[in-house]
Parts: structure tokens; C-alpha cells; sequence
């Protein structure tokens, strides 16, 4: 894919999650939809930890509203993982997103 579609698509994911903020809240699951998607968006410009960091905002919205045992709250574990290892594979010496006290 052209980086350049790559890298709007993921501007215009930020701006949906902005209004999305504002119309919802913070912590609704219309938001977790959003910040999903930017995560994705992110994942496919490979801009991983990026990825990571909108996918783990997704998993704590999904655990407030739906719960730890729901099956959206488990395909957020899924993309994070997946994620994860996309990152370490392209950046192994990177170790910010290995350190468990992190």
C-alpha cells in the first residue's frame, strides 16, 4: 500500500477518535470502536508501538464496559499480541516494549 493513503488514513482515524471523545465520552464503547481502528490504521503504516498504544486503550475500555471475560475484551488481548510480535520481530534490540515494569 502507498504510504502516503496509509499515513492520511491514520490522520483521519485521529480526528474520528477526537469526535468521537466528544460526542460519547472517553469511556463508551462507540470510542473503544474508534481507538481500535486507529490502532489497526497505525499497525498497517507499521508504525507498531503507536498500534500498541491505541489497541491497550482499547482493552481497558472493552474491560470497563463489557468486562475481562467478554470476546471484544479477548480480540483486544488478540490485537495487541499480534501487534507485539509484528514489533519485536522488526525491532528486537528495542526493548521499551519487553520490560514488564513498563
Amino acid at each position: 500500500m502507498e504510504k502516503g493513503w496509509l499515513q492520511k488514513r491514520c490522520e483521519l482515524c485521529d480526528r474520528v477518535l477526537q469526535l468521537s471523545i466528544l460526542l460519547y465520552g472517553e469511556n463508551t464503547k462507540e470510542t473503544a470502536i474508534a481507538y481500535n481502528k486507529c490502532g489497526n490504521a497505525y499497525y498497517l503504516f507499521s508504525n507498531y508501538s503507536q498500534a500498541i498504544e491505541y489497541h491497550k486503550k482499547t482493552l481497558e475500555i472493552r474491560k470497563n464496559v463489557f468486562g475481562v471475560k467478554h470476546p471484544k475484551s479477548a480480540r483486544s488481548y488478540n490485537n495487541i499480541g499480534h501487534v507485539f510480535s509484528k514489533y519485536v520481530y522488526q525491532f528486537p534490540e528495542d526493548n521499551k516494549l519487553t520490560d514488564r515494569r513498563a
